[in-house]
C-alpha cells in the first residue's frame, strides 16, 4: 500500500526523479521486480505510472526522452488485448546520433496471446521501433523452485510461439529486440530476450537478466570474440566462462 500511495502521490513529470533516485530507501520501493506487480492494478493511472517507472529504471544510464502513452483510436481499438501502450525515444550510454524508439505494451495475462497474434496495431507515429517490451501483468507462479522452473519453461514455449507468429510485424517496424516480462504472482518476474539477429529465437543465455543488462555489460561484443558458457546469471549480473573463437 505504501508503494501504491507513492505512485498515486507522484506526478508523471516527477517519475524520472523517483526512478533515478540514489536514495537507498526509495530505490527499494521502486525496484523493477516490485514495480511490475502494479501492471495489473485496476486503476489505469497506477498502471501507467508503474510502466513508466519500469521503463525509466530499465533504461537507467541511457538517455530517455518523449515518453508518453499511446491513446489513438487507431492503436487502442485495433489492439483489444492491450491494457496500455507506451512509446519513448532513447539512446544507449555514450552513443551519439539519432534517438531510437522504444515501445511497451501491457497484456493482462497469457490468454491475450491469441488476440494479439491476430490484431496488434503498433503506433503509426513511429516508422521504426528498435526495442519492444511485452509486459504480461498476471502470470501464475509456484513456491516450489522446481515446479516454478517447469512452469516458466512451459510459458517460454508459448511466448516463443507468440514471437514467431509476430515476427513479420516486427520486421515491418524494423524491430531488433523484443523483451518479455512475466509478472508472476508470489514470485520474482521472469525476463525473456528475443532478437532479430537470433532469428527471433529466445536467447536462453540471457534468461532472467533484466532487459538492458546484456547491452550494459557489453555481452554482445564479448560474444563476438568468445564462446561463452554461462556459469551463473542473475537479474543484474552474469558470470560466464569464455573460450576464444
Amino acid at each position: 500500500e505504501e508503494v501504491k500511495s507513492m505512485l498515486i502521490d507522484t506526478s508523471r513529470k516527477d517519475l524520472v526523479k523517483v526512478a533515478n533516485a540514489h536514495d537507498t530507501e526509495r530505490r527499494m520501493y521502486f525496484g523493477l521486480d516490485l514495480i511490475s506487480s502494479f501492471f495489473s492494478d485496476e486503476d489505469g493511472l497506477i498502471r501507467t505510472k508503474a510502466a513508466e517507472v519500469y521503463i525509466l529504471r530499465t533504461y537507467r544510464g541511457y538517455t530517455v526522452d518523449d515518453m508518453d502513452t499511446v491513446e489513438s483510436k487507431e492503436v487502442v481499438e485495433k489492439t483489444p488485448a492491450a491494457l496500455l501502450h507506451l512509446l519513448w525515444s532513447f539512446s544507449p550510454p555514450g552513443v551519439e546520433g539519432p534517438r531510437k524508439k522504444g515501445y511497451a505494451i501491457i497484456l493482462p495475462d497469457i490468454n491475450a496471446f491469441d488476440s494479439l497474434k491476430t490484431s496488434w496495431a503498433m503506433p503509426p507515429q513511429a516508422a521504426e521501433i528498435a526495442e519492444i517490451h511485452i509486459l504480461i501483468a498476471r502470470v501464475p507462479g509456484d513456491k516450489s523452485a522446481m515446479k516454478h522452473e517447469e512452469l516458466v519453461k512451459t510459458l517460454a514455449a508459448k511466448i516463443a510461439d507468440l514471437i514467431s507468429a509476430l515476427a513479420p510485424a516486427f520486421d515491418a517496424k524494423k524491430v531488433q529486440v523484443v523483451n518479455v516480462l512475466l509478472a508472476h504472482s508470489g514470485h520474482n518476474p521472469s525476463y525473456l530476450h528475443f532478437q532479430k539477429s537470433s532469428g527471433w529465437k529466445e536467447i536462453q543465455a540471457y534468461r532472467n537478466m533484466r532487459a538492458t543488462l546484456p547491452t550494459l555489460i557489453e555481452l554482445p561484443q564479448i560474444e563476438s570474440e568468445y564462446v561463452l558458457a554461462p556459469l551463473q546469471h542473475g537479474r543484474i549480473f552474469a558470470l560466464d566462462l569464455g573460450t576464444s573463437k
